[in-house]
C-alpha cells in the first residue's frame, strides 16, 4: 500500500510477526495454509539480498524465521493432510536456504530415489520406482540440482528421469515438474543453458518455470548470457516477459542497469514495437528497485 502511494515504508513488523509465528514453541504442526502465504513473501525478502553483497545472510535469515519449526521429522511419511502439504511447501526452501540439516536428508532422500529406480532398472521416469513420499520429491530433486559435483551427474540424472516421465507418463505432471524444478536448482552454468533451451520450447506456463529460476543466485547471469548470446531464440519466445521477470528479478543496483540498458541497445536494431517496449518496461522495473 505505501509502495503503491510512493511513500517510505518498512518490512519491520511483517518480519517481528513471521519470527513469532513460526518461533512460538507451541506450534508442533506448522500451517499449511500460513506457510503458502509465507514463503513467497520470505523469498521476495530474499530477493533483496541476492544479488548484493549481502547475500550470504539470506541463510541465516531463513534459519532464524523457521530453524525452531524444521524438524528431522518433516522427512518421515505422515498421515494429515496438513502435515503432508507443509513439507511439500516447505522442504525445498528447507533446502535452498541450508535451514537445520534439510540439504543432508535430503541428498539422502535422492540417492535413496537412484537406488531404487537403478534396482528396478527404470528407463521409464521416477514416480512409480522413487520408494519415497511424493511430498518430499521436490527438495530431494532440487538438493540433487544444486549441491551437484562439477561434472553435473545428478542434473543429468534429473533429465533421463524427466525424459523417461515426460514420455510414459505425460499427465502426471506433479513428478515431471517436480524434476524440471529440481534441474532449475543447478548453478552450472552449461547445465543452466542446457535447461534454458529446454524451457524456451516447453509448452508449460512460461511464468512458472521461469519462475524457478528467481530464486538461484547464478540464474540470472545464465539467462543474460543466453539472451546476449542467441537473442534470436529468446525474442521469439511467447514468454518473454516471464524471461525477463526471471533474469531482473533480483537486480537492484545501478551497474545491472547498465548491463541491461546495455544490451537493450546492442538488440535495438533487432527488436519489433512489442519487444521495445518489453525493454523499456523492465529497464523503468530495474530503475525503481535501485536503493
Amino acid at each position: 500500500r505505501q509502495i503503491s502511494r510512493g511513500l517510505p515504508y518498512s518490512y519491520d513488523r511483517l518480519l517481528n510477526v513471521l519470527s513469532t509465528v513460526y518461533n512460538t514453541p507451541s506450534t508442533d504442526d506448522p500451517s499449511f495454509t500460513l506457510a503458502d502465504l509465507v514463503l513467497p513473501q520470505m523469498e521476495f525478502f530474499a530477493s533483496l539480498m541476492q544479488d548484493s553483497i549481502d547475500a550470504p545472510l539470506i541463510d541465516r535469515f531463513f534459519n532464524k524465521v523457521f530453524g525452531k519449526i524444521y524438524k528431522p521429522e518433516l522427512w518421515e511419511s505422515a498421515d494429515s493432510w496438513n502435515a503432508n502439504a507443509f513439507k511439500y511447501a516447505f522442504l525445498p526452501y528447507a533446502v535452498k536456504y541450508n535451514i537445520g540439516d534439510a540439504v543432508q536428508r535430503a541428498k539422502k532422500v535422492f540417492r535413496e530415489i537412484d537406488v531404487n529406480c537403478a534396482a528396478l532398472q527404470s528407463n521409464n521416469g521416477s514416480s512409480w520406482c522413487s520408494g519415497v513420499s511424493v511430498e518430499i520429491h521436490r527438495a530431494a530433486y532440487c538438493a540433487a540440482g544444486k549441491y551437484d559435483n562439477e561434472r553435473g551427474e545428478n542434473y543429468d540424472k534429473l533429465m533421463d528421469y524427466y525424459s523417461g516421465e515426460v514420455k510414459v507418463n505425460p499427465y502426471f505432471f506433479q513428478e515431471y515438474r517436480a524434476l524440471l524444478e529440481g534441474m532449475a536448482c543447478t548453478e552450472l552454468p552449461g547445465r543452466l543453458e542446457t535447461l534454458i533451451e529446454l524451457f524456451l520450447e516447453s509448452p508449460l506456463q512460461p511464468s512458472m518455470i521461469f519462475g524457478w529460476f528467481k530464486s538461484n543466485p547464478k540464474a540470472s547471469d545464465a539467462l543474460y548470457g543466453y539472451l546476449d548470446r542467441k537473442s534470436d531464440s529468446v525474442l521469439k519466445y511467447d514468454g518473454l516477459s516471464s524471461y525477463f521477470d526471471a533474469m531482473t528479478y533480483n537486480w537492484r543496483s545501478k551497474t545491472r542497469l547498465q548491463q541491461f540498458t546495455k544490451l537493450h541497445q546492442k538488440l535495438l536494431q533487432k527488436l519489433n514495437k512489442e519487444q521495445k517496449a518489453l525493454f523499456d518496461e523492465y529497464e523503468e522495473k530495474i530503475k525503481k528497485n535501485i536503493e
